[in-house]
C-alpha cells in the first residue's frame, strides 16, 4: 500500500510554516537557517514514505519560495 500527504495535511503545514518565518524575520539569517534545517529533516523523517516523493518534492519547492520572498517581498514566487 502507498501513502501519501493529504492535500489538506499538506496545506497546513505550509500555512504553519509560513506563520513560523514570519515570526522569525527578526532573527539572524544563520540562525533561521539552522532552525529551518531541522524542521525539515523533521517533516522528511515523518513524511518519507515509498510513493510520497511527490509532495516531498512539492513542499520543498513551496518552503524554498517562502524563504525566498521574505528577503524578497517585491518578488513574486
Amino acid at each position: 500500500m502507498q501513502r501519501k500527504t493529504k492535500k489538506k495535511k499538506y496545506r497546513a503545514t505550509v500555512r504553519t510554516m509560513k506563520d513560523w518565518i514570519k515570526s522569525k524575520r527578526s532573527m539572524p539569517l544563520k540562525m533561521i537557517l539552522s532552525s529551518l534545517r531541522k524542521k525539515l529533516r523533521g517533516y522528511w523523517n515523518y513524511y518519507g514514505v515509498i510513493a510520497n516523493s511527490k509532495m516531498l518534492g512539492c513542499y520543498m519547492h513551496t518552503v524554498t519560495a517562502l524563504i525566498y520572498r521574505w528577503p524578497n517581498p517585491s518578488q513574486s514566487a
